[in-house]
């Protein structure tokens, strides 16, 4: 397959995954507002349903890697800053222009799927598998020379 053809299914399994955790938050954005519940409470139960969702299918689907716990929390990091954003734009939609959450969460959807697909390729992507073992073994190594040669000169 060629470098173009693999970008394009690789954007394709990105935008499933994408639909499935953009309609599970819609969805609960809009039943909590027809359920007349805070803002905030809608937030925080989406972050819990959709951060493990999107990653579990992300992982498996998307990236075909194994899951591990430091893509889980960088992934989970991406998405805390990215319901920030959602959080204010959703206020401001809302209680600033008064639309209805039915209109106002797909839009916040729409405007941050840019943010999402960089924090998204960032927490799951930016590192190989190892770097993480590498890295914490070689800080030891730089932590103990440190202490010994500190502890020589003192």
């Amino acid at each position: 397959m060629t470098r173009a053809g693999r970008y394009g299914a690789h954007i394709g399994r990105y935008l499933s995954v994408g639909v499935v955790c953009a309609v599970t938050h819609n969805a609960i954005m809009i039943g909590g507002d027809f359920l007349h519940a805070s803002f905030a409470l809608d937030f925080a139960i989406s972050y819990l349903i959709v951060t493990p969702l999107g990653y579990s299918l992300h992982v498996r689907h998307t990236f075909k890697t194994s899951p591990n716990w430091h893509g889980l929390w960088r992934y989970a990091g991406a998405n805390a800053a990215g319901a920030q954003i959602s959080f204010i734009l959703t206020v401001l939609f809302i209680s600033g222009f008064g639309l209805s959450a039915a209109i106002a969460a797909p839009v916040v959807t729409i405007l941050l799927f840019f943010w999402n697909f960089a924090a998204t390729h960032w927490a799951l992507r930016a590192m190989p598998p190892g770097v993480i073992q590498r890295a914490r073994a070689a800080a030891r190594r730089a932590g103990a020379s440190f202490v010994a040669n500190w502890l020589r000169a003192n």
